[in-house]
């Protein structure tokens, strides 16, 4: 699990996490997504967030099933409320802060298909957005989008794991 001082360690502000879950849900996606990636199924990412320093305070902005949308909250309380074996890549990229000021005034909630058409459809419903497309929509320019043709809603967290061929750190 992270904690606070590898994210000191990074000299960085902004920092996109990446999570190597192993809750059912996450053991199941991986399982989809092992025959679509070229990434070894532990490997497989299946769950995307920041981590923002804000005011001398690490914050972690997501959009999470758990709350129904976006949350800011601590990192204290990300770690205690998350399993202590999961595993966090971290990724610096250019990160849009007036955009993650929007998501989180205007919370369009969560939502995403079931995890077959989450892996490989990349869509997702009407209303609300998952994890990724949060991620992918706090990008300068929309960097991953743009870059991979495809829209927030069909962007996965291992499509940013690809995407970004570096990991500043794992831990």
């Amino acid at each position: 699990m992270i904690t606070i001082d590898d994210l000191e360690k990074t000299g960085l502000t902004e920092l996109i996490g990446l999570e190597i879950g192993n809750s059912p849900i996450a053991i199941a996606i991986k399982k989809v997504c092992e025959h679509a990636y070229n990434i070894p199924i532990e490997e497989i990412t299946t769950h995307a967030l920041l981590f923002i320093k804000q005011n001398e305070v690490w914050y972690v902005i997501e959009n999470h099933a758990k709350w129904n949308g976006v949350k800011k909250y601590t990192v204290e309380e990300y770690i205690e409320n998350n399993n202590p074996l999961i595993r966090v890549i971290l990724i610096q990229a250019p990160i849009d802060l007036t955009r993650v000021n929007y998501y989180l005034k205007f919370n369009p909630g969560y939502s995403c298909l079931d995890i077959l058409e989450l892996a490989f459809l990349g869509k997702t419903l009407d209303k609300g957005m998952d994890c990724s497309a949060l991620v992918s929509a706090c990008l300068n320019n929309l960097l991953i989008c743009t870059s991979l043709n495809r829209t927030m809603g069909e962007i996965r967290p291992v499509d940013i794991q690809e995407y970004f061929t570096t990991k500043l750190m794992e831990v």
